[in-house]
């Protein structure tokens, strides 16, 4: 019996509030998980404005990727621009390999799910491969069919020496499923206002303030900020803010951090709360039958040394600005996945 991540998903579904996927998007969401392997990192990407059911859905690959995982993919789908992208992950000689620590896979679910869709690839960079950027300009440009490189190489030049202090450019998004194939870029690991001075360096103008003062405002409630924006041969009017929490997803800022998008309405309360309910673990004893078989060779062998549980987690709330409309939305990233985890480790943190 084939596995799929249709059955991880089974696990979580009783912790999904209907107010933030509704039964149509769950259905969506099961059918294009019925072609895909069962990966250790999932997201449901959800909007939090009200009579915005569309859900989309992501899946990790990591480095160490099996050929049997890579193998699912080319028997199951017809995308052979992707090939050389998934044999790269298994070839240990290959640029992607050597560079690349981790690969998203994002499924844009728009309307009848009618076949497997082309997903955006999200590539995270080790950061030896981040400072040979000429390299990387062309790893990109060279590699994921792309027509006019040297316009893309130009602007990529051109964003990566305009960077903040401190600043690294990860994950790096090929959105190939979408019109003209834009490239994305999140910029981390920098203070808001750095960002924003950067993108003032980019010829990006906030000329209402209104993205500016949020971003502003979101520093209280966040440890961190990822800024995402695509180019190709110009520059989107739509700004990304990413807004991360250290973990646990408990932590009392979750509640601030939602309240606050509430007050400036691109958040309804109901949505905010269905957010906080997702945070915890399960394990086989709290549903056997939901259980996926492909875990219990696993669940066997390490026994009572490691505790095997689906975790989930809020991943962390994007900020949408769209300068020419001049309007403001909001998504919440529901991650979930199975790990095994030391017993020993967790008795360690539980007597502290």
């Amino acid at each position: 019996m084939t596995i799929s991540m249709e059955d991880y998903i089974r696990v979580v579904i009783p912790y999904l509030n209907a107010e933030l996927i509704s039964v149509e998007a769950l259905c969506q969401v099961q059918r294009l998980a019925r072609s895909l392997p069962p990966s250790p990192t999932a997201f449901f990407e959800c909007r939090l404005e009200d009579n915005q059911p569309q859900v989309d859905f992501s899946i990790g690959l990591f480095s160490s990727v099996s050929d049997h995982f890579i193998e699912y993919f080319l028997i199951q789908a017809d995308w052979y621009s992707y090939r050389d992208i998934f044999l790269g992950l298994i070839n240990s000689t290959s640029i992607l390999k050597q560079y690349i620590s981790y690969i998203f896979l994002e499924f844009d679910l728009p309307g009848k799910l009618v076949q497997l869709p082309m997903p955006c690839i999200f590539l995270a960079f080790e950061q030896e491969g981040l400072s040979k950027t000429q390299g990387l300009i062309e790893l990109i440009s060279k590699n994921f069919g792309y027509s006019n490189t040297a316009s893309l190489e130009s602007n990529l030049s051109y964003y990566f020496d305009c960077l903040p202090p401190s600043s690294t450019v990860t994950p790096i998004g090929l959105m190939l499923s979408r019109p003209n194939k834009p490239v994305r870029l999140g910029i981390q690991g920098t203070s808001s206002q750095h960002l924003l001075d950067y993108l003032a360096k980019l010829g990006w103008f906030d000329v209402t303030s209104t993205f500016s003062s949020i971003t502003l405002a979101l520093e209280k409630f966040v440890d961190s900020f990822r800024l995402c924006f695509d180019i190709y041969d110009s520059f989107s009017p739509k700004i990304g803010l990413e807004c991360f929490l250290q973990q646990p997803s408990d932590e009392s800022r979750w509640q601030q951090l939602l309240n606050y998008l509430v007050e400036i309405g691109v958040c309804t309360p109901v949505k905010r709360d269905a957010l906080l309910t997702w945070p915890g673990f399960s394990q086989k004893t709290d549903a056997p039958e939901l259980w996926p078989n492909n875990l219990a060779g696993g669940d066997l062998l390490l026994g009572s040394s490691a505790l095997s549980i689906f975790w989930r987690e809020i991943s962390h709330i994007k900020i949408i600005y769209d300068v020419a409309e001049d309007c403001l939305s909001a998504k919440g990233y529901l991650s979930f996945g199975h790990s095994w985890l030391d017993v020993d480790l967790i008795t360690e943190i539980s007597d502290k």
